[in-house]
């Protein structure tokens, strides 16, 4: 994917920053997901586990498993969100919990830490990215053996935006079912989201579909 993509991607979620943790506090659905996830990844965590979190914003989930007790690494390619993030670490005494680094999904060869437990990514962050294989291709060196991965994928079905039919509105309604993806929109920066089938993220993480014992 081009420079200028990642960059409307970083000045976009840069100028969100300053308000994202108001607007998340006020979000039930957001903290209902937030909740659910963290509830699933806590039942695969063992204790002293290390956790690679990729777009992690300003910090939600990484404060969180950082008081339960986990080391966390975090990446994210917005620099205002690097910023927030580096600023909930001072305030909560977490220095010796999390450690920061901005950088781009893409860019996992730029950690220089040493190997995972767990790789983590939530609400939707990888829908950034049009081949989900430019990210997981980094998994291998970064992953313990029998570590876990837990990756929050937005699906190309969303009930609540097809309902919309309803009412008329066809272009929310179906602007997840575009395959070459869906123009978002944020702080007045416009760039690409991709949607993926559950068999596309097997494919993505190299596993075979097909052979899948379900």
């Amino acid at each position: 994917m081009n420079q200028d993509f990642f960059e409307n991607i970083k000045e976009a979620f840069t100028r969100q920053s300053l308000i994202y943790d108001k607007h998340e506090s006020g979000h039930d659905t957001i903290k209902f997901m937030r909740d659910s996830v963290r509830h699933h990844v806590m039942n695969f965590l063992k204790k002293g586990d290390k956790i690679l979190e990729l777009n992690a914003g300003t910090g939600s989930d990484a404060g969180y498993f950082a008081k339960k007790g986990f080391k966390v690494f975090a990446i994210d390619i917005s620099g205002g969100m690097v910023s927030r993030l580096k600023e909930k670490i001072i305030t909560n005494n977490l220095s010796n919990e999390i450690t920061v680094q901005q950088c781009s999904f893409t860019e996992l060869n730029k950690i220089n830490s040493s190997s995972f437990d767990y790789i983590f990514s939530n609400l939707g962050g990888l829908n950034c990215i049009s081949d989900l294989r430019e990210v997981t291709k980094f998994f291998p060196r970064l992953l313990k053996k029998n570590g876990k991965v837990t990756l929050v994928i937005m699906p190309h079905i969303c009930p609540w935006e097809i309902a919309l039919l309803l009412l008329g509105n066809y272009k929310t309604a179906l602007r997840r079912l575009k395959r070459n993806g869906t123009i978002s929109h944020i702080e007045g920066k416009y760039f690409k989201t991709f949607y993926y089938t559950p068999k596309e993220v097997m494919n993505g993480l190299g596993i075979n579909f097909k052979k899948l014992k379900l």
